[in-house]
């Protein structure tokens, strides 16, 4: 529901947080969601946790559940991000499994 960013200390203690509303695409064919828009969202959020010349010294990304990203040879996005409950991959998970 939400992109959420988070700047934690050595110690693990919660420095500052951020969030925006993640923006879902739903259409007749299911729901997904842009690669460029979630790009643009979560860099923002993280510019917004480092506005104050903080280094960070790690970097954590964690996933959306199930849903999954296709990069072509340069690291662009092929497809949009389709979401879990999505029905339009059912054909493709049956051949995978």
């Amino acid at each position: 529901t939400n992109w959420k960013a988070v700047l934690f200390s050595e110690k693990g203690e919660i420095i500052r947080k951020t969030q925006i509303s993640a923006q879902i695409i739903n259409d007749t064919a299911g729901a997904c969601y842009d690669p460029e828009i979630i790009w643009k969202s979560i860099s923002g959020e993280i510019k917004k946790l480092i506005a104050d010349d903080v280094i960070p010294d790690a970097v954590c990304v964690t996933s959306m559940a199930e849903a999954g990203l296709p990069l072509g040879k340069e690291c662009n996005p092929l497809y949009p991000a389709i979401t879990w409950y999505d029905v339009r991959s059912i054909k493709q998970a049956e051949f995978l499994k």
